[in-house]
């Protein structure tokens, strides 16, 4: 009962704090090996893999899902096998191994669909449609974030229909829809504005910021940006606080402030290196001019 209490505890505070939910993971951790549960030591290793992610560790966010991939093989566990593959798949995308995270992600779906698990299918869609050769192809990956959040609405899952919502949003932004993009993301804001859902809201947030900018609207992009920056660094993701101030340097620039761009992309920048965070090609090209300028005063 202690242990049920325990990872129900886990995933209500992962939204709300990371270092709290850590504490929790890492007790139910310890029981169950104290118990020597292998199906428990391997979700909790897989949960504390994906709490590491979200706070942009991922050289140890590999480490953990790759222990509790190899624990779910040692025991037969299908569909822990997969989650495990996708998560390590999620990890390869964000240190910019796409090749490899395209691999373990088609595994993943692969094997839910075996299974009729047609959650952990509309999530490694979502998955797959975000990986940037993947959102080359804005057509490919539109296709895939519809088929998941068709999937989403049938299972009604409200926090899976605003996490494709948002997808899409991405989408259109790709493709120079700026105002479409702006209404998906602020349908996915106000979804999970509802669920309580603080990363998820501060994510939203971020992304109607740059769809607020791409169309001139610079006090309502940095308006976004800020309220972004709040949630996310008080749920601890330093990955994503940087993306916040990078969209903050860039609504300084177009309010004519380049010396306070400055300061926040050299903030950023420095956060990215403790982390050793790759910055994604679209956010890349202008991070470095700022920074290059930063270096020279």
């Amino acid at each position: 009962a202690t242990l049920t209490i325990l990872s129900k505890l886990t995933r209500m505070t992962a939204e709300c704090g990371y270092k709290r939910a850590q504490v929790l993971y890492e007790e139910s951790l310890a029981r169950y090996r104290e118990l020597g549960d292998r199906r428990g030591i391997s979700s909790l290793l897989n949960d504390l893999g994906t709490l590491a992610r979200d706070r942009g560790d991922w050289g140890r966010a590999m480490t953990l899902h790759e222990e509790s991939l190899a624990s779910r093989q040692a025991i037969g566990d299908r569909s822990g096998i997969a989650h495990s593959l996708r998560n390590l798949g999620l990890v390869a995308h964000l240190q910019g191994n796409y090749e490899w995270g395209a691999t373990r992600l088609a595994e993943a779906l692969n094997l839910f669909r075996e299974q009729g698990d047609m959650l952990g299918v509309a999530d490694s869609l979502n998955d797959l449609g975000l990986l940037p050769p993947m959102r080359a192809d804005n057509a490919r990956a539109e296709a895939l974030f519809e088929e998941a959040l068709a999937l989403y609405r049938d299972l009604g899952d409200e926090m899976g229909v605003s996490w494709s919502l948002n997808n899409l949003g991405l989408a259109a932004y790709d493709r120079g829809d700026y105002k479409r993009a702006e209404a998906l993301h602020k349908e996915s804001l106000a979804l999970r504005r509802a669920l309580g859902a603080q990363s998820g809201t501060g994510i939203s947030l971020l992304d109607l910021g740059n769809a607020l900018l791409a169309q001139g609207d610079r006090d309502r992009s940095a308006q976004a940006y800020r309220e972004s920056l709040a949630l996310l660094h008080d749920v601890g993701d330093r990955a994503l606080v940087a993306f916040c101030l990078e969209g903050l340097a860039r609504a300084a620039v177009s309010q004519g402030q380049p010396e306070r761009a400055v300061r926040l992309c050299a903030a950023a920048y420095a956060l990215r290196q403790a982390l050793d965070a790759l910055l994604p090609p679209p956010t890349a090209p202008f991070t470095s001019a700022i920074c290059r300028r930063h270096a020279r005063h």
